[in-house]
């Protein structure tokens, strides 16, 4: 009897599914993988995982990363969140931008043109 019992603690263990594994990506680093396959669709799978050391050597990766391409170029889908819905192994919600709390734009990523004046402005 007590075989049973582990038998059926075994079988109960197999039904048990992992869920499927979220690879943190950003969007753009999909789009700028989409337009290097565009450029230069005869790299090896090695040389992309070179190009593309987010991917973590991971063929997996690759892999969903090469069918985001495909599929982004076939136009069913109208927006990037539309398309990014039918791709759950990715997790788009990382950013390399870090949040801001304080109120003050410090982003470094926008061009300053020249001769702005960049002294900070008092709040009145």
């Amino acid at each position: 009897m007590a075989d049973d019992l582990q038998l059926a603690d075994t079988a109960q263990d197999e039904l048990q599914v992992d869920p499927p594994k979220k690879y943190k990506i950003t969007q753009q680093a999909l789009s700028d993988f989409s337009a290097t396959v565009d450029a230069k669709p005869n790299l090896s799978k090695e040389e992309l995982l070179k190009k593309f050391p987010e991917f973590n050597n991971d063929a997996n990766v690759l892999q969903s990363a090469l069918d985001y391409s495909a599929t982004s170029k076939s136009g069913k889908y109208k927006t990037a969140d539309e398309l990014n819905s039918k791709f759950p192994e990715f997790d788009f919600s990382t950013t390399t931008e870090k949040k801001n709390t304080s109120g003050n734009d410090y982003s470094f990523n926008k061009i300053i043109s020249p001769g702005v004046d960049l002294t900070p402005k008092e709040d009145t």
